[in-house]
């Protein structure tokens, strides 16, 4: 069976099912570009998005910038939640590339109005990721997640965007003057 029917045939609901798809298909070459191919494919977003997390869950693969840019490109696209979450949570395993970058924000920023409590907690992590790997974002980020943390009622989100706060942003490099 082929990937995309396999994902078709998926009840949405049975881990154990998705996960034996995940194990028939994993060691083709192709495998992440037809998940970011699939999930233009409204039917089979939720599938085609778990397994792509699952994927990066599972070791240290790194995604080049053109799949990470089409991932971002496609997530703006997503209609499921669970598909939005599953790219947000995905986001601690990618590296959003400049030439994503307008996506990767649009997304995240669409997320953060979501209805769906664990999209907006995820979202939060997603624009904190963003402005780690991208800089011009950080004092924005730092006002948004404390802004946050007094409007947000949810536990699972106030839990989220504590996690974020506590990772704070990497230093940025000085130069110390000639001694």
């Amino acid at each position: 069976m082929s990937l995309k029917s396999d994902i078709a045939a998926w009840d949405a609901k049975s881990r154990d099912a998705i996960s034996g798809v995940y194990e028939r298909h994993v060691t083709r070459s192709d495998f992440v570009g037809q998940l970011v191919s699939l999930m233009g494919r409204e039917d089979l977003q939720t599938g085609a998005t778990w397994l792509l997390k699952h994927h990066l869950e599972t070791g240290d693969i790194e995604l080049d910038e053109e799949t990470a840019h089409a991932i971002f490109t496609s997530a703006t696209t997503l209609t499921p939640w669970e598909a939005r979450l599953h790219v947000l949570q995905c986001m601690d395993y990618i590296t959003i590339p400049k030439s994503g970058l307008q996506a990767a924000e649009t997304f995240i920023r669409t997320c953060l109005e979501d209805d769906a409590k664990f999209v907006r907690a995820w979202a939060y992590n997603g624009f904190h990721r963003m402005a780690e790997q991208h800089e011009m974002f950080r004092d924005e980020a730092t006002e948004l997640l404390n802004d946050a943390m007094q409007r947000e009622q949810a536990g699972s989100i106030r839990a989220r965007i504590r996690h974020a706060l506590k990772r704070g942003f990497p230093q940025t490099a000085t130069l110390s003057p000639p001694a």
